[in-house]
């Protein structure tokens, strides 16, 4: 597991989420100090036209996500 400090919040940066809606790895988008946004995990097929996202819980640093998820992929069936 790594992680990564940012604004004193620790975000776990590996293993790398799968996004929700279309199965294909996210990547951790971080901000410009003066930014007026916080950092989140966004899909890397995003400009093929997939908005998955998922927030940073800013207590385990994890993203929101069920367990499955982690390295598993998306799957019709949950598995």
């Amino acid at each position: 597991m790594s992680l990564l400090t940012e604004f004193g919040i620790k975000i776990q940066t590996q293993p790398r989420p799968y996004c929700r809606e279309c199965g294909g790895q996210m990547y951790l988008r971080i901000p410009k100090p003066d930014a007026d946004w916080q950092a989140f995990w966004g899909c890397s097929e995003y400009k093929a036209g997939c908005g998955g996202s998922r927030n940073i819980d800013p207590h385990t640093g994890e993203p929101e996500h069920h367990a499955q998820e982690w390295t598993q992929g998306v799957t019709s069936d949950g598995d």
